[in-house]
C-alpha cells in the first residue's frame, strides 16, 4: 500500500532539509537568470565572463544544486543582468509560523 503526503509547496520543506526557504528562494534566483541567459543568447563563455564563474559551476547551479552558493552571490549575479534587486522586510504577523524568506518577480 502507498502513502501519500500533501506537498508543502517547498520541495526543499517536504524533505526535511535545512533552511528550506533560502534554498527555494535560491533555485527561483537561478531560475531567473537563466531565463534572462536563455533571453539573451549568451554563451557559456559569455556567461563565465559576465558572471566570473566557471561553466562547471555554473551548470550544477542551474541543475538545482545551489547550496554552495550564497544569496549575495546571487543578487550580485542578477546585478550584473541588470536587473534591479529590491529587498522588502516587514514583521511576521503571524505567530503561528516562523519568519520565512521569499522571492517575488516583478
Amino acid at each position: 500500500m502507498c502513502t501519500y503526503m500533501m506537498s508543502t509547496g517547498n520541495i526543499f520543506e517536504d524533505l526535511e532539509l535545512p533552511e528550506p526557504d533560502i534554498q527555494l528562494s535560491k533555485v527561483q534566483i537561478v531560475l531567473w537568470i537563466e531565463k534572462e541567459i536563455f533571453n539573451r543568447n549568451l554563451s557559456y563563455n559569455e556567461i563565465e565572463e559576465l558572471f566570473e564563474i566557471k561553466i562547471g559551476e555554473w551548470l550544477a547551479l542551474s541543475s538545482g544544486r545551489v547550496r554552495g552558493i550564497s544569496l549575495d552571490r546571487l543578487i550580485q549575479m542578477l546585478r550584473r543582468l541588470n536587473q534591479e534587486v529590491e529587498i522588502l522586510i516587514k514583521e511576521n504577523r503571524g505567530n503561528a509560523t516562523p519568519a520565512a524568506l521569499k522571492v517575488a518577480f516583478a
